[in-house]
């Protein structure tokens, strides 16, 4: 009969064994992964809706500058809290469809192009989040139908910066 150490000793150096058995097919896998075409494709920046709003915002706003897919957390931060990144947590993930800056990249308004998918409940708790979080931070929103894009005088007039 073996001795409780050689037991020990033989139980430690089988997991010593396959501990490193896993992490070489660990490493292997990673390698394989580095060596394979990553599964990405390009796709456009905007939908053709987006695009039609995008250039009569920037035919109704030529001195100032229009940027599309703007990312919340980039106008907007938490101020003076002691849970600062939860705040910023509750916003990071939401994006903005347009925000018009003046040179000095000043957030002055952001726009919001709503289709039947902002129809949805957790849609709307999100947009009232979104809305909720802007105001809070004294930043306009517009919120514009898909299915009515204004002409750009009309953009001029409901906008009116």
């Amino acid at each position: 009969m073996k001795s409780s150490w050689v037991l020990v000793s033989e139980i430690l150096l089988g997991i010593l064994v396959i501990t490193s058995l896993s992490k070489l097919l660990d490493l292997k896998r990673a390698s394989k992964q580095e060596k394979d075409p990553l599964p990405y494709k390009m796709k456009n920046l905007m939908s053709p809706t987006e695009l039609k709003l995008f250039s009569r915002l920037v035919a109704a706003y030529p001195q100032h500058f229009i940027m599309s897919q703007v990312q919340l957390s980039q106008i907007i931060v938490p101020k003076g809290s002691d849970n600062y990144m939860g705040w910023l947590n509750k916003i990071s993930r939401m994006s903005l469809d347009f925000v018009i800056c003046d040179y000095e990249s000043k957030p002055l308004c952001v726009i919001e192009l709503d289709g039947a998918s902002h129809l949805a409940k957790s849609s709307k708790d999100r947009d009232a989040k979104k809305d909720r979080s802007l105001a809070a931070a004294s930043i306009r929103i517009v919120r514009i139908n898909v299915s009515e894009i204004p002409a750009v005088s009309e953009l001029t007039k409901l906008i009116n910066i």
